[in-house]
């Protein structure tokens, strides 16, 4: 009977080390942060978040001062690339390590994609009043809200419906 027990605990601890490594990035991201801490063993991170693609990250994190103590949260987003991680903002904004905020840029970028396809279907002024906010947006993306993001997209969709009809 342990003999058929075994086989199988070292599946079921297999498929778990394999997808533990694959769906949370956390302790990876935690290794980019450490060297720039004080304490670097004293790293507590509360929470990861990530686009769907899993591009963009932001951890919220704590770790020790020069007192010894913890002080507050810190949030710090994450790029990556073909190479891996890269921390992106050092100090980032909460709202836009948000799951809601992912979401908007992720949508955001659909939206640039299906920009391309169909802008020589529509009118040249609405054309190129979607440029043009397309290229204001990515020059001042670090300055753009949840908010403004989802605003933007809701206006380019009533820009693209209303040439459609």
């Amino acid at each position: 009977m342990k003999r058929h027990i075994a086989p199988k605990l070292l599946i079921a601890a297999s498929c778990v080390a394999l997808l533990s490594g694959c769906s949370d990035p956390s302790s990876e991201l935690g290794e980019l942060i450490k060297p720039r801490l004080k304490d670097p063993d004293s790293l507590k991170i509360t929470q990861t978040t990530s686009n769907s693609e899993s591009t963009r990250a932001c951890v919220l994190w704590n770790a020790k001062n020069s007192f010894g103590g913890y002080g507050q949260p810190s949030v710090t987003s994450f790029k990556k690339s073909s190479t891996g991680w890269a921390i992106a903002k050092w100090e980032a904004d909460v709202e836009k390590c948000s799951q809601a905020y992912f979401e908007a840029l992720d949508a955001y970028y659909e939206y640039i994609a299906e920009f391309k396809d169909i802008k020589d279907k529509l009118p040249p002024e609405t054309a190129s009043e979607i440029q043009s906010s397309i290229t204001m947006l990515n020059e001042n993306m670090e300055y753009v809200s949840l908010n403004n993001l989802v605003t933007v997209l809701a206006s380019w969709q009533v820009l693209v419906d209303a040439a459609k009809e």
